[in-house]
């Protein structure tokens, strides 16, 4: 019987962990498309783009 009660927690964490990992994910993504959003890459990169050049 107690083995049987840790393999239940045992399946419980593996799946908060596989539920919180995908919640990281998920809200890793949102924010670099906010970022990528708000952010005008070609303006900020001609400063170093300029210096490469030279």
């Amino acid at each position: 019987m107690r083995g049987n009660k840790i393999n239940n927690a045992d399946l419980f964490t593996q799946r908060a962990n596989e539920q919180f990992e995908s919640h990281i994910k998920t809200q890793s993504k949102r924010s670099l498309e906010i970022i990528d959003k708000k952010i005008n890459w070609k303006e900020l990169l001609k400063p170093l783009e300029a210096k490469l050049e030279k």
